[in-house]
């Protein structure tokens, strides 16, 4: 097929719009969701005024800004911070890092994290909340004895469904 118009006029188009890549829901999620969050950066929004936000977007914003708090409490309840995720959440600490299925491995990572001697730190920078989407920017400091301080920069995409969070994905950004 020949293409018409200004754009394709004689290009041969038969297979424009054949995919070569698989295209998933969650891929366009994760995709529209970086848009969002590169869009607010754009734009210099700091936290998402309340008043722009429906009941719903303020009440999944809140869950996630009170589960990242946990991760500062002197003891940390891995029980307690999962239980604002579905039971087959998938969730991911970095984009390096294998997805991970169910809240009892959401659990265990908890746990693990949780034994080491370090305490983190986590500050909310920038955070918005749009749809069952909530995007978070945080500052992360690790805290280990004997050791100097780390700094993390983390972008955290959290997705509700039913109330509760069913996916989580966590993205450091490397300074070019």
């Amino acid at each position: 097929m020949v293409g018409r118009g200004p754009f394709f006029e004689g290009w041969d188009v038969s297979n424009m719009f054949e995919s070569t890549s698989k295209v998933t829901r969650r891929t366009i999620v994760k995709a529209g969701s970086l848009t969002l969050v590169g869009l607010a950066a754009l734009r210099g929004e700091q936290v998402q005024a309340a008043e722009e936000m429906n009941a719903a977007e303020k009440a999944n914003l809140a869950v996630v800004t009170a589960y990242l708090r946990g991760y500062n409490d002197q003891v940390i309840d891995a029980d307690k911070m999962a239980s604002v995720f579905s039971e087959d959440c998938a969730f991911r600490t970095s984009e390096t890092a294998p997805t991970q299925h169910g809240k009892a491995a959401l659990i265990a990572s908890i746990k693990r994290g949780a034994e080491n001697p370090g305490r983190w730190d986590i500050q909310v920078v920038n955070a918005f909340s749009r749809g069952p989407i909530v995007a978070v920017s945080r500052a992360e400091t690790n805290r280990t004895p004997g050791r100097p301080e780390r700094h993390i920069a983390v972008v955290g995409l959290f997705v509700f469904k039913d109330g509760k969070i069913s996916e989580w994905y966590d993205y450091l950004p490397k300074a070019e």
